[in-house]
């Protein structure tokens, strides 16, 4: 590797830094969620007193104990015991979290499981994985396979849908849950929280979960909606209910009388978020407890032989890691792309950026965002590029075509839907642009900084101007037995023969090529081709590799030669 290519690797690895960080940090901190823009309607007749709220039951014992044993009747077997299966559900919720979800769900039930118990420890992510999840478990949940959600920690946001699409719902001492606004990432590190255009189906989503499996459905709703106020009724008969701002205001005279108490669950401006105490008393929480014996309802005992605990692989892991920092790879591709545009052959740079597309495309196509029309696409767009540079130089159309390819197949991997149907979609994709954009845009514009600062360096550093090559061109067009006079007959050459393979010896310093690639610094010639940057000059009558510092010089252009970069000359326009 040259200095000059040293340097550029250099500058390419801090850009890379700065801006990698920059378009990791334009992703969504949470995605709108894929569903159907449906809005629920109450019912004009709804009654006042229909009770919502269960009596939770009574708080697990934190002491370690093992499921009671059914007794015996006789001419009967013993239950078999239950088998169990331990998922977590941590970190990201990403689309390799429901990839690594469809595994181990799998697997649990062709081994037999009976009890899948999802132990969650996560701030949420990204809301169409949820979304994903949410229906893989619900499709689980039969009469012979029991749902349990575990909170670990917390189940914040996309977690807190997860966890409600469970059967059962038990907390360990000190874990939350709640939170559920869908928000996106804003401008200077701040987030936007999105409207009830977007609100209105998710909170959908969460009355159809507590419909079904038994959580306070007026409270789900404030999960997502700062705007509602859900007031706890008590009545005068002891019965419990959830009512709004708007269904309290409502009440007659007579339904008043009848409520002995009402308690603000949900104040004003603000989101249901709850700890292990509160979702308890709610009725959202079954048990606080940290022993896998009490959350399990089995007649038969278990022993450890009863339980298998599902880890993610290490592919899993590099997998999610690949999608989560897709933008850093689709930057790192364009600026390795934009290099080797800059430089005469195949170079690291192109490496590095073919290396970064093969992984960005295994990655995503593990989770199934990157399908084999859109690695069909980019690999079209790398060969278009690859006919810009090194077959149709200088006539653009290949080469932008080639961009267009690669930046729309990337588009297209990000998400798991060509064109938006939803408002969900429409926000992810606006979302996925940006990246994009910021990856594209950002990139280009680092590095042209780069090539302007090196410019400078190159001007003040003797080193470049004096780099060893590895022979020196040849003028003469004859043979070395050829005589005096017949060399002075002869034309000027029209072409370099090849250094390496010349064993002259009497002519223009051939013994010292170092002096004959220096000297012409400072001389002037024409371009013979096109220089974008590369191509073909010729200097007093002899034709040399020129190279410019990224500036487009046209055919039969003056020029004059400032440098040496490799086996070519450095050169660019002729001022004046």
């Amino acid at each position: 590797m040259n200095n000059k290519q040293a340097l550029l690797f250099f500058n390419f690895c801090v850009t890379f830094l700065l801006c990698g960080g920059l378009t990791a940090a334009t992703s969504p901190i949470i995605a709108p969620l894929l569903a159907e823009d449906t809005k629920h309607t109450l019912s004009p007749a709804q009654k006042i007193s229909q009770k919502l709220f269960k009596t939770p039951r009574v708080q697990s014992s934190s002491q370690t104990k093992p499921a009671p044993a059914a007794p015996k009747k006789a001419g009967l077997s013993p239950s078999p015991a239950p088998q169990i299966a331990i998922i977590p559900i941590v970190e990201e919720i990403a689309p390799a979290t429901f990839k690594f979800l469809e595994r181990a769900t799998s697997e649990a039930i062709k081994a037999g499981a009976t009890h899948l118990v999802f132990k969650i420890n996560t701030f949420g992510g990204r809301l169409d994985a949820a979304y994903n999840i949410v229906h893989l478990i619900s499709s689980l949940a039969t009469p012979e396979v029991k749902t349990i959600a575990w909170v670990e920690d917390k189940a914040i946001s996309a977690g807190t849908l997860i966890a409600l699409s469970c059967n059962n719902l038990y907390m360990m001492p000190g874990s939350t849950l709640g939170d559920v606004a869908p928000i996106v990432q804003g401008g200077e590190g701040g987030v936007t929280v999105l409207g009830e255009k977007f609100q209105s189906p998710l909170r959908a989503k969460f009355r159809a979960l507590a419909e079904k499996n038994g959580y306070p459905v007026k409270l789900t709703e404030a999960f997502v909606s700062a705007d509602k106020i859900i007031y706890e009724i008590t009545y005068k008969d002891g019965s419990q209910t959830f009512l709004n701002d708007t269904e309290y205001g409502d009440l007659t005279e007579k339904e008043l009388a009848t409520i002995a108490k009402k308690r603000t669950v949900v104040a004003e401006g603000e989101l249901l978020t709850m700890n292990e105490q509160e979702a308890l008393s709610l009725g959202f929480s079954r048990g606080t407890t940290t022993e896998l014996a009490e959350i399990i309802d089995s007649a038969t005992a278990f022993t450890e032989n009863d339980v298998t605990t599902y880890e993610l692989m290490t592919s899993e892991k590099i997998v999610g890691y690949i999608a989560k920092y897709a933008g850093i790879l689709i930057f790192i591709a364009l600026a390795g792309l934009y290099l080797e545009a800059q430089n005469p052959g195949f170079g690291v740079f192109g490496g590095v950026a073919i290396f970064a597309l093969i992984v960005l495309c295994l990655g995503l196509f593990a989770v199934e965002l990157a399908t084999y029309g859109e690695i069909a696409l980019l690999i079209a767009g790398i060969v278009l590029i690859g006919i810009e540079i090194f077959i149709l130089p200088g006539i653009g159309i290949a080469g932008l075509s080639g961009l267009l390819c690669i930046l729309v197949s990337m588009l297209l991997m990000l998400q798991d839907f060509s064109f938006p149907d939803t408002v969900f979609e429409l926000e992810l994709f606006r979302q996925n642009i940006i990246t994009i954009a910021i990856a594209f845009v950002g990139g280009t514009a680092v590095f042209f900084l780069s090539f302007v600062l090196f410019k400078n360096w190159r001007r003040t550093n003797p080193f470049v101007l004096h780099s060893t090559l590895a022979a020196a061109p040849v003028t003469s067009t004859t043979s070395t037995t050829s005589t005096t006079s017949d060399k002075s007959s002869s034309p000027p050459a029209t072409t370099t023969p090849n250094p390496l393979h010349n064993n002259s010896s009497d002519s223009h310093n051939n013994n010292d090529p170092d002096n004959a690639y220096t000297s012409l610094i400072n001389t002037s010639g024409t371009s013979l081709s096109d220089l974008r940057p590369s191509g073909k000059v010729e200097i007093n009558g002899v034709i040399y590799d020129a190279i410019t510092e990224g500036e487009y010089i046209k055919k039969n252009m003056p020029i004059k030669v400032f440098g040496v970069h490799g086996a070519s000359l450095l050169v660019g326009k002729m001022s004046g």
